[in-house]
């Protein structure tokens, strides 16, 4: 059973809100589409899934490999998605 401290605790708190405050400012910047994403909002997604693994991370006393599992993920799903939509 993993013993947190409180430091920990809050760092970790506050690195996943600060990913979730970018991924949700990416969602409000662009429309639903995958069309044409611009690079930016593409990097504010794959920055702020980074920091929320990250955060995940720092609980378990290892936030660079949240860090990096968080952006293989979105890295993946970007892949994924940019794959299988047709742009019109």
């Amino acid at each position: 059973m993993p013993q947190f401290s409180l430091r920990r605790l809050f760092v970790s708190v506050t690195i996943i809100a600060v990913g979730f405050a970018l991924i949700s400012a990416k969602t409000r910047l662009s429309p639903l589409k995958f069309a044409s994403p611009s690079i930016e909002l593409i990097l504010l997604l794959m920055l702020g899934a980074s920091l929320v693994g990250a955060g995940i991370g720092n609980l378990f006393r290892r936030p660079m490999l949240g860090a990096i599992v968080g952006f293989a993920l979105t890295d993946t799903g970007l892949i994924v998605a940019s794959f299988f939509t047709q742009a019109t």
